[in-house]
């Protein structure tokens, strides 16, 4: 897989985890909505897909994405 589509489909990853589905990943968010980058990380760790995920793709993602949120 090239490095764009991996970012793609983590971000894809990531938005369901935390925006549709948070309880399949076990993720508590706070009263605010949040959860940490370690608790969405060690989720994530939980397949075999998205084993390897660092920090840094995270950050990486973010960059990439087309669409920021302020």
């Amino acid at each position: 897989m090239n490095k764009q589509k991996f970012y793609t489909n983590l971000s894809k990853e990531v938005s369901y985890a935390l925006r549709h589905a948070p309880w399949e990943y076990e993720l508590e968010l706070d009263e605010n909505g949040w959860v940490s980058v370690e608790q969405l990380l060690h989720a994530l760790h939980q397949s075999i897909e998205w084993s390897d995920v660092k920090i840094e793709d995270l950050k990486i993602m973010i960059e990439k994405s087309e669409k920021k949120k302020a």
